[in-house]
């Protein structure tokens, strides 16, 4: 027997004390974008973005319109639509595994993390030195693991072309055949 969700903000007096707070990276395929919004009573709405203006660049117009564009026509992506990216990060997933063998990647929607502490050195001793050798020597801009607290990891966006993809493995593939 199914049972029925009840949403917390049809609760009496629920509203007043209420905080929705989402992004419209993955739902709205805006990843990147730094689109978010929150709902909550107006008093502490006009705090936080008294706070946002002063402790984070603000998004572009254009970004903006986009937000509003996708809010108003609810677009969301089709469960079709998430059957596709499943694959092709599971696809990605295992195609990285294959390529560097000697490292571990757990997968998420548009990312992986690859563990890549068997490559620290003295000369490359974290992963924001990691991610900074391989901006330098093979152009590929990836996200230390320590800001997600993720040490020794890398955060790798597949949120791209296949093409681009396939050159980025081509060129992490080198980087860390070279660095072992």
């Amino acid at each position: 027997m199914a049972t029925r969700g009840v949403s917390i903000a049809s609760l009496p007096g629920a509203k007043a004390r209420l905080i929705v707070a989402g992004s419209l990276s993955k739902t709205f395929a805006m990843t990147g974008w730094r689109m978010g919004y929150a709902l909550a009573p107006q008093p502490l709405v006009e705090s936080m973005t008294k706070l946002q203006s002063q402790s984070t660049s603000n998004p572009t117009s254009i970004a903006q319109y986009a937000a509003i564009e996708a809010l108003r026509a609810r677009w969301i992506l089709s469960p079709q639509c998430w059957r596709i990216c499943a694959a092709a990060r599971k696809n990605f997933g295992r195609r990285a595994r294959d390529s560097w063998r000697h490292l571990h990647c757990a997968a998420g929607r548009v990312y992986i993390f690859p563990n890549v502490s068997a490559h620290l050195t003295t000369a490359m001793p974290d992963s924001f030195t990691v991610a900074r050798q391989l901006l330098e020597r093979e152009h590929v801009a990836v996200v230390p693991g320590d800001a997600f607290g993720a040490p020794g990891h890398l955060r790798l966006s597949y949120a791209t072309s296949m093409e681009r993809i396939e050159e980025g493995l081509r060129r992490l593939t080198r980087f860390f055949g070279r660095a072992t």
